[in-house]
């Protein structure tokens, strides 16, 4: 198959993951791009210290009484970066792997609220397929990625993460946490790799 030029940006928001493990994440990210086979095909990996701004944010919606809250400021945190990205960079779209259901951030209701705050479109190729069928896919492509992830769990997820957003709420604590300050804060921290 032809592949036309392009540019592809991946980007990573590193939570706990020690350096070698980031640098495996690199590697095997690396080697599935490649594996694409086409020289005409531009890549990149943005890595950012996550979890430095999500303590911040963590630490607030506690104090506020909305820590349920703390899974959709993630991913709208996540994806406000990946617009700043997309936008500096010349990305025209954002890609994610999310599945409907498998978490709560990715409820109907809560993948609704969060795509109202990002201007950017966003594509989810993943959004019909169960968790299983997922899995089966990233073993065949990556083995070794699939290993890295299978373990992970996020550290900072709620004991009962909201399922069923409020977009009033969400718009409330989105100011009250500045989340637009911090998401410019994490995207000036990032680091650029060309990976192809």
């Amino acid at each position: 198959m032809k592949v036309r030029p392009a540019k592809i940006g991946i980007l990573h928001h590193i939570l706990i993951d020690r350096v070698e493990n980031v640098s495996r994440i690199v590697l095997s990210v690396q080697r599935v791009v490649y594996n694409w086979g086409s020289s005409e095909l531009e890549g990149y990996i943005y890595l950012t210290m996550h979890w430095r701004y999500l303590d911040r944010i963590k630490h607030i919606v506690r104090e506020l009484g909305f820590e349920k809250y703390l899974c959709i400021l993630c991913k709208i945190l996540m994806l406000k970066v990946a617009e700043k990205i997309s936008k500096s960079d010349g990305y025209n779209v954002i890609v994610t792997g999310e599945a409907i259901g498998q978490v709560a951030s990715q409820t109907l209701r809560n993948i609704s609220i969060i795509s109202s705050f990002i201007k950017t479109p966003i594509l989810r190729p993943l959004a019909c397929l169960n968790k299983q069928e997922i899995i089966n896919t990233l073993e065949r492509l990556q083995p070794e990625y699939h290993k890295l992830i299978s373990k992970y769990t996020c550290p900072f997820t709620p004991r009962k993460p909201s399922a069923k957003g409020s977009l009033r709420i969400a718009k409330e604590l989105y100011g009250k946490v500045n989340l637009e300050q911090i998401a410019e804060e994490e995207y000036r921290g990032l680091v650029k790799v060309r990976i192809l």
